[in-house]
């Protein structure tokens, strides 16, 4: 009976050794939540017009976002955004947009190309500060 008793309270997890004892510990976690920014959509017409318009929707969980568009053709083009909260700056082959804002953003663009009918020039990556 006293073994059945034994067994019973070791897989209880009790122990008269432990109860006696005056341990104690304590544990640090540091939980880390990777970054991230999602571009969700990337609406625009599949060739160039003299003036298009392109939304960029996303997604990210950190302030500091930037979503850069860079050109690989060689067109000349500009472009600007009236969406509050984003800026914007030149680079050297393209443009970048950054928002300080969190969550579920959009971002819409009007461009204005050197010519038009030519197959979608821009490609949306993504970049910190």
């Amino acid at each position: 009976m006293k073994k059945v008793l034994l067994i019973l309270a070791l897989c209880l997890g009790y122990s008269p050794l432990w109860a006696e004892s005056q341990s104690s510990a304590s544990l640090n976690f540091v939980v880390v939540i990777p970054r991230f920014v999602e571009v969700m959509a990337d609406i625009h017409p599949a060739t160039t017009e003299l003036v298009s318009e392109q939304q960029i929707q996303l997604h990210t969980n950190q302030r500091d976002t930037c979503v850069q568009l860079i050109n690989r053709t060689g067109i000349n083009w500009s472009t600007s955004s009236q969406t509050p909260g984003w800026s914007q700056r030149a680079t050297d082959n393209g443009y970048r947009f950054c928002t300080n804002q969190i969550g579920r953003l959009s971002l819409n663009l009007k461009h204005q190309f050197g010519e038009g009918g030519r197959p979608w020039p821009l490609q949306v990556t993504w970049a910190q500060f």
